[in-house]
């Protein structure tokens, strides 16, 4: 029962939240351009849930550089130093609408799966992607999840 008790106070990590329905990241893979990722999220929920779900994709070489895809809307490219230390709840709020329309389209949205085209010129390397919505009561996040990859 004590190992149950630390476990549930250990929770999910710090920069998560919860959420309904679940967004929750469980593997990625990625190559020069492209990324994928699978978990517990329901690809329905994605598109037609009330609140505009968005993925961060954020370059873990410089902490600030990102791609947010808007799903259903498009993906916006910037810098954000509020991101230097990853994505909390209110720093989603600022960054739901932060950066530069790119080419970059949204290739697979699925049963526990996303595919995303990443725009040229962004980094090769690790990166970090997260889940994230904002409703009338904040933001709610997935966990980050950390994705190796992007050589050519």
């Amino acid at each position: 029962m004590r190992c149950l008790a630390f476990l549930f106070l250990l929770g999910p990590s710090a920069n998560a939240a919860p959420t309904d329905p679940v967004m929750v990241l469980a593997e990625g893979e990625r190559s020069a351009r492209w990324i994928g990722v699978t978990g517990e999220f329901p690809a329905e929920g994605l598109v037609q849930a009330p609140i505009g779900v968005q993925v961060l994709v954020r370059d873990l070489t410089s902490g600030t550089r990102f791609v947010r895809f808007e799903l259903g809307v498009g993906a916006f490219e910037g810098n954000d130093a509020l991101l230097a230390d990853g994505l909390d709840p209110l720093e989603a709020v600022v960054i739901a609408s932060a950066g530069s329309s790119v080419s970059a389209p949204v290739l697979f949205i699925g049963p526990a799966r996303l595919e995303l085209l990443l725009p040229s010129g962004f980094p090769a390397g690790q990166v970090e992607v997260q889940l994230f919505a904002i409703d009338a009561t904040g933001a709610v996040l997935s966990n980050p999840l950390t994705v190796t990859g992007g050589a050519s």
